[in-house]
């Protein structure tokens, strides 16, 4: 990871508006741009995926549970097929609700994100891995600190990775509303991003 994402939503949010973000004259450019910040964002769910499995491993070694080895394989199916529902849950929960403060909570390494939460809607109902998130807050007050700021960096990287499909849906957004007699265009990549 290059450098810390900001704590502040409003700070990442000053990063939305940049130079390519106005009216166009022209489809061909503005859909060349389109393009660039849907892949950007494709991007950043395989990056997801390849935080997300690691760390699966790390809480598996560190908290030596049983239970948490045997659903490894679920949880592991479940990054794998699921990364934008995943993110964009994240998304909505740790950057929508409370004007980031999840979010913020995550990049500041406040122990309070992990122990009060009960992240049920972010699991879709899956008593497997609602489970799992549970023995994770037991086992998380008995991490010494050099684990728990690995367990740290790793959502870091998460949070790092977020930060990027949020920038570039909120882009997208912007662009059109800024050129708004491309609106076919848009409505072509709407459902896909």
């Amino acid at each position: 990871m290059e450098e810390l994402p900001p704590a502040m939503l409003s700070e990442l949010k000053l990063k939305i508006v940049t130079d390519e973000i106005m009216e166009y004259s022209t489809m061909t450019s503005l859909n060349n741009l389109i393009v660039t910040l849907k892949n950007t964002s494709d991007k950043s769910l395989d990056q997801f995926k390849e935080v997300l499995l690691p760390l699966v491993d790390e809480l598996i070694k560190l908290s030596g549970d049983f239970m948490l080895s045997f659903y490894k394989t679920d949880i592991i199916n479940f990054i794998n097929k699921n990364p934008k529902v995943i993110v964009d849950t994240l998304i909505r929960r740790c950057y929508e609700e409370k004007d980031g403060l999840l979010r913020a909570k995550i990049v500041n390494g406040e122990e309070s994100f992990f122990l009060q939460n009960n992240f049920e809607d972010m699991t879709e109902g899956d008593n497997k891995l609602i489970n799992i998130i549970f023995k994770f807050k037991d086992f998380w007050g008995k991490l010494n600190n050099e684990n728990k700021d690995i367990l740290k960096s790793y959502l870091l990287s998460v949070v790092a990775l977020c930060d990027v499909r949020y920038l570039s849906f909120k882009k997208f957004i912007c662009l059109k509303s800024l050129n708004p007699k491309y609106e076919t265009l848009f409505n072509q990549y709407i459902n896909i991003f």
